[in-house]
């Protein structure tokens, strides 16, 4: 059968049901599907399981449809991918990372009595967080 949305399938298992001339209360409890279920699949709201659809074309005889290929192609179609920053956000980050950064390094420094002994040290320190900084505003850039 072809592909069918969920008011096609509501609609198709609605008119097998009052051909039959059952309520869908009847429907329901000939399924074991719970009233507010059938009710649900014929005005489309939902779209029903495969089990489901098999019950109803049992008791209403009509073919069955089979929803799992659409099933499958939208989920593997929903690919979640991540969104780009934007400019505002990427200013935000830089500026968050620098000041970030420099209390971090002004309380590594404040804490550690013999360091640094030498303004080489020093240097060398501020070399390598100005690096760290440049190499992470380098990825959010790009």
């Amino acid at each position: 059968m072809d592909k069918l949305n969920t008011q096609q399938i509501g609609s198709l298992i609605k008119q097998s049901r009052i051909k039959k001339g059952y309520t869908q209360q009847q429907v329901a409890d000939m399924t074991q599907l719970s009233l507010r279920s059938v009710q649900r699949i014929e005005k489309g709201e939902v779209m029903p399981r495969q089990y489901s659809l098999e019950v109803l074309a049992n008791q209403l005889e009509f073919a069955p449809i089979i929803v799992e290929d659409e099933l499958t192609i939208s989920k593997s179609q929903t690919v979640i991918t991540p969104q780009p920053l934007n400019k505002a956000r990427k200013l935000i980050l830089t500026l968050g990372l620098a000041i970030l950064l420099i209390l971090l390094t002004g309380a590594f420094i404040s804490q550690s009595r013999g360091f640094p002994e030498t303004h080489f040290e020093a240097f060398l320190l501020w070399a390598g967080v100005t690096i760290a900084y440049l190499v992470f505003v380098w990825k959010i850039w790009k």
